[in-house]
């Protein structure tokens, strides 16, 4: 698998594995990427934990397969107590970061979570 890492004027093609390693290594580069290309298996939640905006990564046709994550969530909207803590998984976190995820098409892109 190839992944694609734009840094304003400059495209870089590497496998996915290095392409995340490529972002995992900040200091290293003069430019934050403004686009990255991703495709099916390679490690989306560790590569958008590692960006930050403005980014756009773009995602390649196929099916993605994410790792669950468990957490307890602080509050319940169900429950008598809304304090109450609930366990909880997510599948994908992309907050505060400035990072926008695009599909290659209607229907082509999917993301299972495996979350509930």
């Amino acid at each position: 698998m190839r992944s694609t890492v734009r840094r304003r004027s400059r495209i870089l093609v590497l496998p996915g594995c290095l392409a995340a390693a490529f972002v995992l290594a900040p200091r290293a580069l003069s430019a934050q990427p403004t686009e990255v290309v991703v495709h099916p298996g390679d490690p989306l939640q560790s590569l958008l934990d590692t960006l930050r905006g403005p980014v756009t990564v773009r995602l390649t046709p196929g099916r993605y397969d994410l790792a669950p994550v468990h957490f307890t969530d602080p509050s319940c909207g169900n429950c008598r107590d809304p304090g109450e803590h609930v366990p909880a998984t997510r599948g994908l976190l992309i907050q505060g970061r400035g990072v926008t995820l695009r599909g290659a098409g209607a229907d082509s892109v999917r993301i299972h979570t495996h979350a509930g």
